[in-house]
């Protein structure tokens, strides 16, 4: 746009937080700079934010299909989990199947460690994490497996939940 509403001098510093922003509203912003004598220099180049709305609950996508078969380890890659608020909160993560048994890797370098699984190599699995970490460990290969019973014949159901502490369930 390269015309601003608001001023704002912030001294001599090399950065600022600017606050009272409203949510889901969009700024631009472009910085100046000037010396003793007060010349000031050219518009930098402008930056967009938009503003989230707190409280937004995380979200999760992940595959349609996965084909397993019985007693054999399957990776369930396309796991993803979002949070539209951007927040840096802990999220929750709890995956539970019927006829078999879900593995979150704890080896995954960047990933989630052994002390933010609960019930792993089990049939309820949860995950307590940055998202960075989670997401991290889910997109890798063989981040998240699932095993099939010994007798597993037709289909099993992944149910997935998650959620962060400022939030409802998604």
């Amino acid at each position: 746009s390269r015309v601003y509403d608001v001023i704002l001098d912030v001294g001599n510093v090399t950065n600022t937080v600017v606050t009272n922003l409203s949510y889901g509203t969009t700024y631009y912003f472009a910085a100046t700079a000037y010396n003793t004598a007060s010349l000031e220099s050219d518009l930098s180049e402008e930056v967009s934010l938009t503003t989230s709305v707190p409280g937004q609950p995380p979200t999760l996508s992940l595959a349609a299909e996965y084909l397993a078969q019985k007693a054999t380890a399957t990776s369930l890659q396309s796991v993803q989990v979002t949070d539209p608020d951007g927040s840096q909160e802990i999220i929750l993560l709890n995956l539970s199947v019927n006829r078999g048994n879900l593995t979150v890797s704890e080896s995954v370098s960047g990933g989630v460690s052994v002390n933010q699984i609960t019930g792993n190599r089990s049939k309820n699995v949860q995950v307590t994490a940055p998202l960075g970490a989670l997401n991290t460990t889910l997109n890798a290969a063989n981040g998240l497996v699932y095993t099939g019973e010994l007798n597993l014949v037709g289909p099993d159901t992944l149910l997935a939940t998650v959620r962060n502490s400022g939030s409802q369930t998604a």
